[in-house]
């Protein structure tokens, strides 16, 4: 792709992810990344240098760019949209798109007010093994999630709701969407260990079908782990999103098992795939060039939001 062609890019926020979506959009082939900023000047500069563009230290000081980015703290993702948005650039911002609804509806109304594309970084759907699965997942019965981690030193702004669950709660809400099963009940419990938000999570999520997901979130935890598991009628799905590798179980023959023999199974691992975050910057610019909606939207993002702050309410 020549030079002309490549859109321009900032970056606002360069913390540890705003950090992996500079070194993505540095490469000369994939973007033309203008300009770094972040609070914290030294950071700012560090990273800025190590990836051969400069550093801000505002963003009113970024100059006119294609789309932006915006990695800071949940707290500000509304400020910085919306200033961005005002001035013409799109935007790519981090999950959650915002800290309330009432700031997610804002950064909606200010991308259409000015006929601008949003997409809200759930990664988690660009995971090449979710995305593979997706035609499957056609009569689920019963879901189980378990997303666990070691106690990050970030984020803590925000709950494990905010924080992690709300991948899960964007990947359960677009099946269940795409199968038309609206949510019927909500049931939560957690707790806060380390930080005085909540720490670890249990939601219960009933839909029509029926349809029930448990899903766990905790960062609290020894071990990593990301899995999910779908059962349905027929078939079983085993999802490992962290290692991006699923196993799907299925009956040959209709009626009841008689052994092992009677189910076929396919496993399939993405070891040498391409990165998720940059397969998800590739889907946004791609939706710049073609002048169509982003996906996840603004408005799938917020639905998850509102889910997301339901289950906090629920569980605190």
């Amino acid at each position: 792709m020549n030079q002309e062609s490549l859109l321009t890019c900032a970056v606002v926020g360069v913390g540890h992810l705003g950090y992996h979506h500079a070194r993505i959009l540095s490469d000369p082939s994939f973007a033309k990344l203008v300009g770094v900023v972040d609070v914290r000047e030294s950071r700012a500069k560090q990273v800025a240098e190590e990836f051969k563009t400069q550093a801000f230290p505002r963003v009113e000081d970024i100059p006119a760019v294609d789309f932006t980015v915006v990695a800071v703290p949940t707290s500000a993702h509304a400020e910085v949209s919306l200033a961005m948005l005002r001035r013409g650039a799109h935007v790519f911002v981090e999950k959650p798109i915002a800290l309330s609804l009432p700031e997610a509806r804002s950064i909606m109304r200010e991308a259409a007010a000015h006929k601008l594309c949003v997409q809200v970084g759930h990664v988690e759907r660009f995971n090449p093994a979710l995305f593979e699965i997706r035609d499957r997942v056609v009569d689920p019965r019963f879901i189980e999630i378990h997303r666990l981690s070691p106690f990050p030193e970030r984020a803590t702004d925000v709950s494990v709701v905010l924080d992690v669950m709300i991948h899960d709660l964007d990947i359960v809400l677009m099946w269940m969407d795409a199968l038309g099963r609206r949510l019927k009940k909500i049931a939560a419990v957690g707790t806060s260990v380390l930080t005085d938000r909540l720490d670890i999570v249990n939601a219960r999520l009933e839909f029509e079908g029926p349809v029930v997901a448990n899903v766990t979130a905790s960062r609290i935890s020894m071990d990593s782990m990301r899995k999910i598991r779908i059962f349905q009628p027929d078939s079983y799905l085993s999802i490992d999103a962290k290692n991006k590798s699923y196993e799907f179980f299925r009956k040959r023959n209709p009626g009841p098992l008689r052994s092992l023999m009677d189910l076929e199974m396919e496993s399939k691992q993405f070891p040498d795939s391409e990165e998720p975050l940059r397969r998800e910057i590739r889907h946004f610019m791609n939706c710049l060039r073609d002048g169509r909606a982003a996906d996840p939207s603004a408005e799938a993002a917020t639905r998850a939001l509102e889910l997301a702050l339901k289950i906090e309410k629920r569980a605190s």
